[in-house]
């Protein structure tokens, strides 16, 4: 009966010089290595490009401007009518302007801001939230 052995002969003959080290270890070929610096690099990119990238969230409306003074009354079912808070940004066009006050009446939510637009209506729309990607993907 023959005997079985775990390893292979070749493994259990002992090395008589320092270029027979080639037999047994595998050197790595530069190849391997570019991917795996590349792949660091790419996960560093999109570690670094989601800690300064912001996704901001708006609610869509109709400005009424009259006498200097910005008006946006939004349903009281709007999403998120409880995150808005006096400081936020309302942009019309390409002009952006700082929330005042916001008031409760029974047509709705109304939202003011001075402003120096021309009398009349404009659509607009009201950044409630700022969120960091990095933070939304941790959190």
């Amino acid at each position: 009966m023959e005997e079985k052995q775990i390893f292979r002969k070749s493994v259990m003959d002992r090395l008589s010089s320092p270029e027979e080290l080639n037999d047994y270890l595998h050197v790595t070929r530069p190849s391997v290595w570019i991917a795996l610096v590349a792949v660091v690099v790419i996960l560093a990119g999109a570690l670094v490009w989601s800690s300064v990238t912001y996704i901001n969230s708006y609610v869509d409306g109709t400005a009424e401007v009259k006498d200097g003074n910005l008006a946006i009354v939004l349903d009281r079912d709007t999403p998120f009518v409880n995150r808005l808070e006096a400081g936020q940004e309302i942009i019309v066009g390409d002009d952006v302007f700082t929330v005042s006050s916001i008031g409760y009446r029974d047509e709705g939510i109304v939202v003011t801001a001075r402003c120096g637009l021309m009398d009349g209506t404009y659509p607009a729309k009201m950044k409630f939230s700022k969120t960091q990607l990095l933070g939304m993907i941790f959190n």
